[in-house]
């Protein structure tokens, strides 16, 4: 469970064991980026807060609106979401902490559509919208699991359904 209080526009967390299990998972993950690592050691330390990550910046020389420091966050929001999806299941509670994640790294949902992340997001998508389909069939869960999908990378109906499209053309 995760306890979260929003204090002064910030995020103060109190992170389940098996979401900090995973935040040590992408510490192995992302090893040779130094910063990344001490970021994810605040989420693990439960220092997941505005006043502890630009401490933090400031300390390594890096401003906040570094093009690498965001490239690299949505990596490690990326990587979550996989992760996540490797039992072919989003629980409520991951889908909150990578809504966190999103929150306190100041990403935007469109930073997971553009450059170099898209395609990797289309195949996270497109693999599990596969799985579904693989037996023609989408029960309630599958619904609900399309809608959190799309909501996980903050795609636009137009944007999910372009590639559900794409994955029952290629069924056929």
């Amino acid at each position: 469970m995760v306890l979260l209080i929003i204090q002064r526009n910030d995020i103060i967390m109190e992170n389940s064991a098996l979401f900090k299990y995973s935040v040590r998972r992408l510490q192995s993950k992302f090893q040779s980026d130094g910063l990344l690592v001490e970021i994810l050691q605040l989420i693990i330390d439960d220092k997941m807060n505005s006043i502890s990550l630009g401490a933090l910046l400031k300390e390594n020389h890096v401003k906040s609106n570094s093009i690498e420091l965001r490239n690299g966050l949505i990596s490690v929001v990326i990587c979550y979401a996989q992760m996540c999806l490797e039992d072919d299941y989003l629980s409520e509670e991951e889908m909150t902490n990578v809504m966190l994640l999103k929150t306190f790294f100041k990403l935007k949902d469109d930073n997971f559509t553009q450059y170099e992340t898209k395609p990797l997001v289309e195949a996270i998508i497109r693999t599990q919208i596969e799985k579904m389909y693989a037996d023609h069939i989408i029960d309630y869960q599958e619904a609900l699991q399309q809608v959190e999908l799309q909501s996980l990378f903050g795609l636009s109906y137009d944007e999910f359904s372009k590639i559900v499209d794409d994955v029952c053309q290629s069924q056929d």
